[in-house]
């Protein structure tokens, strides 16, 4: 809890967990240890850079915390993907307004 209430996280949805995680803290402790690893695992499945979820069913939560989901609303905007090769050498840009059409 204290590292999700860092700067570190401070940008991302993630830190939205850290209110929930407080709240629960009590149930944590009244958990055997086997759950409370469990828990600690899916919390540092949280905080991972990739699109896994975490499930804190054991704390009375929800099975998909983490969720990060895209606003659908990019229709008037200019956007583009840029894919680059680590070298910088080849670059390739889409312009995603394109397929929104």
């Amino acid at each position: 809890v204290q590292k999700l209430s860092s700067s570190l996280y401070a940008g991302l949805a993630i830190c939205g967990q850290v209110p929930f995680l407080k709240e629960k803290r009590p149930v944590f402790v009244s958990l055997s240890v086997e759950k409370q690893c469990c828990v600690l695992w899916e919390v540092l499945r949280l905080m991972q850079c990739n699109v896994g979820l975490s499930d804190f069913t054991l704390l009375g939560g929800v099975a998909n915390a983490g969720v990060t989901t895209i606003n659908k609303f990019i229709q008037d905007k200019n956007i583009k993907l840029i894919f680059q090769s680590p070298t910088g050498y080849y670059r390739t840009v889409v312009d995603v307004g394109r397929f929104l059409k």
